[in-house]
């Protein structure tokens, strides 16, 4: 017996955004798909009646629009059914959101199913077509602001698809659209069927993982465990792990995930992964034909950071192409992942997500688990940004009986799929055309990065400016005093001569005494900006440093002639395998090697020579005193146009008539005159501004200073 339920004609309304619709429709679902459930325990049957009654159950979603629910729907005991999605369901979860974010537990996914055993979700068409179903999760508004969202939320959030102690199941032809958390979760599932499903997460239209996109932090794809799993021809971008086989935990003695197959899949996120693992055992895993996008790692096999030990073996990757990597290529070790529960991205569980690039990050291989008999076979890495990849084993988990047959990296002058092909790119992934994007937080998240960066700025210029601003203050009461005992020594004609050369000058350059360019002191022309000197320069010193440091490290890190790191392993490289680890036995081809060491990282050089030319900047004192003089007298860049610089102004005191030097003129002369001549002397008094700037620009630009008299 085939009963079959269509939501439409049940009542459910599509298209229709009303709160008491969203109720209506979850409602609607949540009935239907529990209809044999519920006769089942109204109705007194005998088992043959009841296998009979319980035949088939066809619940259709159909493609009459886009039909909105307020909440997860769930079932536990189906069985014997169909799940034919050919329209749209969205998951818009609403004002409970902000519900779930005080609370201490994951709420309810979008769709749970538990505990069944012969379920088909499908659609009626076929991948990629105008017909094919879809599940949205209205993942924007849990991933947030981008970055900010995950502080306040965390985990927090739902699986689109839950499955968990289910047999014989199959998932076709459907679209899996923002996902809050994981896309599915498949736990403990035996005899599992998946093809030609699309899985879509991502937040701009970038064709790679840009700094928004990466912001959807959790949003895997598809993650299983348990026994005899077969997926193929399927699709998937998102911003996490794109396949992840994981801990099995069934109950009993049965910790083992096992009999997995995946081919021709077309990936582009944190690549086909084995792991975390932590307590269990993985074995019998093959992944192969397979096309890997700007992927952020390849191949990701890790281990977490738990007290059991855990085992991975007898894995194969075989005919896979890693097309223009972002990160690691090829990753063997322990988890690179945020601590759980920790809002720090940078924190270890057990190795950092901003090691090494990050000081003081740290990657611990752990000390439990094992990996054995791993072999990678017929591996293209084409234009990859960084070295080949890391196989980190431990003291107590040393990686034994890895294989590298034919592991290649190579640079080709363009890309199997060019940048910007949007043909070729929705022919790999054809969920990327249907999806549509909706999330109005990226642009937000630009906004408040924008103010963020202004703001920071302004507040870094105001306490510098107050330091200098209060240094010279204090510079100012220091020159001030010298100069009331200089001026001791002045005779009333020196004085008298001095408010004429004033007086004439102020008449020449009006503008320039008005705004206090022409300097009344020569310390206090020393002393201007000094503060601000020191302290920027203890920040250039900082920012030099850590560029050092970075320059070091990405130049081993993009350094394409080996592993960046490759310990605590026994195995071999065989075939045309291209770098050898330096920790494998290379029984490599040597022609196959011959002229690999001149392939050159382009990605590389550039930073290379952008930290060059960084650090060059900042090298020479001269400039920097320059850069810091025009910082902190910005008002006469301004001006310069207006004041035409002129020679360095001497003031000399003139002989004087013999009456006046009865009155001690002669006296005072000689005083001023015995000075030392450091440039403290009243005849080194008046210098002008430009004479000064000019001096030093010169140093900057090398040429030599020249004093013009």
């Amino acid at each position: 017996m085939i009963t079959t339920l269509n939501l439409q004609d049940m009542g459910a309304i599509p298209n229709d955004t009303q709160r008491e619709t969203l109720s209506n429709n979850a409602y609607i679902l949540q009935y239907a798909l529990s209809y044999n459930i519920i006769n089942k325990n109204n109705n007194n049957r005998s088992n043959e009646q009841e296998d009979e009654y319980e035949s088939y159950l066809h619940v259709i979603v159909p493609n009459s629009g886009t039909f909105y629910l307020d909440r997860g729907v769930y079932v536990d005991g189906l069985q014997n059914a169909i799940i034919e999605i050919n329209g749209r369901l969205s998951f818009r979860f609403g004002e409970i959101i902000n519900e779930f974010i005080s609370r201490d537990h994951r709420p309810t996914s979008c769709l749970t199913i538990l505990n069944s055993k012969n379920v088909t979700i499908t659609s009626s068409k076929g991948k990629g077509s105008t017909g094919t179903g879809i599940m949205d999760g209205g993942g924007p508004k849990w991933w947030g602001v981008p970055y900010l969202g995950y502080v306040q939320r965390l985990e927090d959030r739902p699986y689109l698809l839950l499955v968990n102690h289910t047999e014989n199941m199959v998932i076709s032809n459907l679209l899996f659209q923002d996902a809050p958390y994981y896309t599915m979760k498949l736990s403990n599932v035996n005899n599992l069927e998946i093809y030609g499903i699309s899985i879509v997460n991502r937040r701009t239209r970038e064709p790679s993982h840009s700094f928004w996109d990466l912001s959807a932090f959790n949003t895997d794809g598809i993650d299983v465990d348990g026994h005899n799993v077969y997926v193929h021809d399927v699709d998937i971008w998102n911003q996490d792990d794109c396949i992840a086989v994981k801990d099995h935990h069934g109950g009993g003695m049965d910790r083992v995930s096992s009999n997995m197959t995946f081919e021709r899949i077309h990936a582009s996120g944190l690549g086909l992964v084995i792991g975390s693992i932590g307590g269990s055992t993985v074995r019998n895993i093959t992944f192969r034909d397979s096309y890997l996008h700007k992927t952020v790692k390849g191949i990701y096999m890790k281990f977490r950071s738990d007290l059991e030990a855990g085992r991975i073996e007898d894995i194969k990757f075989e005919n896979i192409t890693i097309e223009s990597p972002m990160q690691w290529p090829i990753w063997i070790g322990p988890a690179q992942q945020v601590a759980g529960g920790s809002s720090n991205i940078c924190s270890s569980n057990p190795c950092s997500l901003c090691w090494p690039y990050v000081p003081f990050t740290k990657c611990d291989a752990g000390y439990h688990s094992t990996f054995r008999n791993i072999m990678l076979k017929d591996i293209r890495i084409n234009n990859p940004r960084q070295s080949a990849g890391v196989i980190m084993g431990g003291e107590g988990n040393v990686i034994d009986g890895l294989v590298m047959d034919s592991v290649v990296v190579q640079q080709t002058r363009r890309s199997a799929l060019r940048d910007g092909d949007d043909h070729d790119l929705n022919h790999l992934f054809p969920g990327l055309q249907k999806a549509s994007l909706h999330d109005k937080y990226v642009q937000d998240g630009r906004t408040i990065l924008t103010v963020i960066i202004i703001v920071t700025i302004v507040f870094v210029i105001g306490i510098m400016g107050f330091c200098a601003r209060a240094y010279s203050s204090k510079q100012c009461k220091m020159a001030k005093s010298d100069a009331e005992k200089n001026e001791l020594l002045l005779t009333n004609h020196a004085a008298r001569h001095r408010q004429r050369t004033w007086s004439e000058e102020k008449k020449k350059h009006p503008v320039a005494m008005k705004l206090g360019l022409h300097r009344s002191s020569g310390k206090q022309e020393h002393v201007n900006g000094c503060c601000l000197s020191k302290v920027l320069l203890i920040a250039c010193m900082i920012i030099g440093a850590f560029l050092i440091y970075y320059l070091v490290v990405t130049r081993r890190v993009h350094d394409l002639s080996h592993y960046y790191k490759c310990e605590h392993v026994n195995g071999r490289a065989i075939g045309s395998t291209w770098p050898v680890p330096s920790c494998l036995l290379d029984e490599t081809s040597t022609a196959a090697a011959a002229g690999k060491h001149k392939l050159k990282n382009r990605e590389a050089i550039k930073q290379t020579w952008i930290v060059a030319v960084i650090l060059l900047s900042l090298s020479s004192p001269f400039c920097f005193k320059f850069a810091m003089r025009m910082l902190t007298g910005a008002q006469l860049l301004f001006f310069k146009s207006l004041y035409t610089p002129t020679p360095v102004y001497k003031l000399t005191v003139l002989e004087e008539e013999e009456e006046e030097e009865e009155t001690g003129v002669t006296a005072g002369t000689d005083e001023l005159e015995s000075l030392d001549d450091s440039g403290s002397s009243v005849e080194k008094e008046f210098l002008h501004w430009d004479g000064s700037a000019l001096e030093h620009s010169k140093q900057c630009m090398g040429i030599t200073s020249m004093v013009e008299s």
